[in-house]
């Protein structure tokens, strides 16, 4: 629930910004221009970057591991 509440305003901005040609077109209330501007987006620092790449790499090879890993702990399971 806390991903789901986590991503909702990152879909909500893609579905529901105006449109470029929608600018100067008068709004409903609650419905105003977002104050986002699009020029000042920078790519995201290396340090929101390396955690989910790392990650993805790691559940790669722990996928082509798990035979080795699972004969490591059979001992402590008692199989």
């Amino acid at each position: 629930l806390l991903a789901i509440a986590y991503l909702i305003p990152v879909v909500a901005r893609g579905f529901f910004l105006p449109l470029a040609d929608q600018e100067d077109r008068p709004q409903a209330p609650g419905h105003e221009i977002s104050t986002i501007r699009w020029s000042d987006m920078r790519e995201a620092p290396l340090w929101c970057v390396v955690p989910p790449c790392l990650t993805g790499i790691l559940s790669v090879l722990v996928y082509f591991a798990a035979p080795t890993i699972a004969a490591f702990i059979s001992p402590i399971l008692g199989q």
